[in-house]
């Protein structure tokens, strides 16, 4: 008969052992449960660092357009030249450590774009001109677009936009209402309103994603006036200002740009001291020599954690800025 003093020992050697599986299973989990909080902290420390970091990419670049003269805006300014650019990007990294991998370029963390030297699609209703610009725009060999596409992309998207239109739901020849959008499979109304952003074109009848895509670049929904900066403006922009304009015309544009001072760059007439035959004369309505609308892209990183900022603003006549779009990723 076994000894019950040796039972009550094998029972207490098997609770502790228990026991102590227990603590070491509650201990690993309590350490890795702080540790996942530790590295938790730091994500949302150095997120917060990379959000500033982009922040101060913003409020530098606005100093910049603050100094910038308000009399002419040109790719010559300090806030399109690549040094200044560079010289923040290289602050922002010398005071935010980045864990990032090493690449042989380095990347630009701030951008400066000039908004004003795009086609305005919001004043398309307001400037015939300008209409005509869109027209002769969407008739690039780079499109792909025969004459019936484009002239349903440019009525749509003028009933689209045009708020006149919501009263009487008026349709353009080519154009598309409220009828039109609640038809589709899935269906949505006709905005009769200014575009909030460029992405609201892939609601448009006749615009396809593949479309959207190739043309983003060269328009903005800002801009008050529909007046494109030609001294700022794309090439593909420049040719399409005028019926007798060519690729060959407007590379003399930017030629003669990069190459002249500000002061010959104040006329809206310049194109003509570039080469531009005197017969062809852009329309004064659609151009201009001056910038009131930018687009400025920050990035910020510290260890592995970055952010993004976008923001759209328009310069006032004074030291001021009006925030026109704020986005982080």
């Amino acid at each position: 008969m076994k000894s019950p003093l040796r039972n009550s020992r094998g029972v207490a050697l098997i609770l502790t052992i228990l026991i102590v599986s227990l603590i070491i299973a509650l201990t690993l989990q309590f350490n890795r449960t702080m540790r996942t909080h530790v590295a938790s902290a730091a994500n949302v420390a150095h997120g917060l660092k990379a959000l500033y970091a982009a922040k101060s990419g913003i409020s530098y670049s606005l100093a910049l357009l603050m100094e910038d003269s308000r009399e002419v805006d040109t790719l010559l300014d300090q806030w399109a030249v690549e040094d200044s650019l560079d010289r923040v990007s290289g602050a922002l990294r010398a005071h935010f450590s980045c864990s990032q991998p090493e690449t042989k370029e380095k990347k630009q963390l701030v951008s400066i774009e000039d908004l004003s030297g795009k086609i305005q699609i919001n004043r398309l209703v307001e400037n015939h001109e300008l209409e005509k610009v869109f027209k002769r725009f969407l008739k690039l060999d780079e499109f792909g677009l025969d004459q019936e596409s484009i002239n349903v992309i440019v009525d749509s998207v003028m009933d689209w936009i045009d708020q006149a239109d919501q009263e009487d739901d008026l349709v353009r020849f080519y154009g598309a209402e409220d009828d039109y959008y609640q038809s589709l499979e899935r269906p949505y109304h006709c905005k009769n309103g200014p575009m909030d952003s460029p992405g609201e074109l892939l609601l448009v009848k006749g615009i396809t994603p593949e479309l959207f895509s190739r043309i983003k670049p060269y328009i903005t929904v800002f801009g008050e006036d529909g007046k494109i900066n030609i001294n700022t403006a794309d090439p593909m922009v420049l040719m399409s200002l005028h019926e007798d304009m060519d690729m060959g015309m407007a590379e003399l544009m930017v030629d003669h740009r990069d190459n002249a001072d500000e002061d010959a760059l104040r006329s809206t007439t310049w194109y003509h001291d570039a080469g531009v035959p005197k017969d062809i004369k852009i329309p004064k309505e659609i151009i201009a020599t001056t910038s009131n609308h930018f687009r400025i892209t920050a990035g910020g990183c510290f260890g592995h954690a970055t952010k993004r900022i976008t923001t759209a603003v328009k310069r006032g006549d004074k030291e001021d800025f009006r925030t026109l779009s704020w986005k982080i990723e």
